[in-house]
């Protein structure tokens, strides 16, 4: 068996560009030594996803109970539950594994808990206090960032829909309309850039890792307070991920963008037959 070091070079130099600081010096740190122990076993990478999905299954349960200290212990076990997923991924690298069912498999295990974990918070608080309508605004919560990540996968399906059918059938007649470079407008000017930052931030804490990463600050700093930091949590999420996912869709329906990026894509399709 290789060293800690020798698989890091087999298992994350690939991610060194893509990880935040925080994930490449922290978490990676962790999920390749424990890559390392799983290796030493049989199980498979997506040996590992099942067991991610079950990770999450459990920390959904603790979080039913809806004490703070359920809270904390949840949202700690959340970053063990995202080390696992690091891990599934080390191993397929290195054992070769990395195929696209077990991307597929990847990402309907984050699709499939996801959601439950705002579900779960909301339940317990809405137990524990009494409030019926922290329920309903997790719900809302949970299924908005639910959105927030298929809706990329989405327009790739879309796309992928289409170039398979222009790929299979190239005289096939093209089912969007090509578009011109000058056909759509950008934004610009000082409140733009302004409000793309503002937006750009929005989207990014409503997605994961940083959600989970956010749920383990506030669960510290709600250990030491009388009010249940969770409640703004929630309504945090209800208001800021339904506003994310409505403006992505509505901004992909105006401005016609899976129409630019099939023009583009075609383009390189056809650059390529005519070569």
């Amino acid at each position: 068996m290789v060293s800690i070091q020798e698989l890091k070079k087999i298992c994350q130099e690939i991610r060194r560009e893509t990880d935040d600081w925080y994930m490449w010096h922290v978490l990676r740190k962790i999920s390749i030594r424990v890559t390392w122990l799983l290796l030493h076993t049989p199980i498979n990478a997506n040996g590992v996803t099942f067991l991610f999905i079950i990770n999450g299954i459990l920390i959904c349960i603790i979080f039913i109970f809806g004490t703070k200290l359920a809270l904390f212990i949840g949202s700690l076990m959340l970053q063990f539950w995202f080390v696992l997923d690091m891990v599934d991924g080390e191993i397929a690298r290195y054992r070769k594994q990395s195929v696209a069912t077990g991307r597929f498999f990847d990402y309907m295990a984050h699709y499939i808990v996801h959601p439950f974990f705002f579900i779960s918070i909301g339940y317990g608080l809405s137990s524990k206090y009494e409030d019926s309508s922290i329920f309903l605004y997790s719900i809302l919560a949970g299924y908005s960032v639910h959105l927030v990540d298929v809706l990329l996968d989405v327009s790739y399906s879309v796309l992928y829909r289409r170039v398979k059918s222009k790929l299979l059938n190239p005289d096939k007649e093209i089912v969007f309309k090509r578009l011109d470079n000058n056909s759509v407008g950008n934004g610009s000017g000082k409140n733009s850039s302004v409000q793309k930052k503002v937006f750009s931030f929005m989207h990014r804490v409503s997605t994961f890792p940083p959600i989970i990463h956010i749920m383990l600050c506030l669960s510290i700093v709600n250990l030491f307070v009388k009010t249940e930091l969770f409640f703004y949590w929630v309504y945090f999420y209800a208001f800021t991920a339904t506003l994310v996912w409505v403006s992505r869709v509505a901004a992909v329906i105006m401005k016609k963008k899976i129409d630019i990026e099939y023009t583009q894509m075609d383009n390189i399709l056809s650059s390529w037959r005519n070569k």
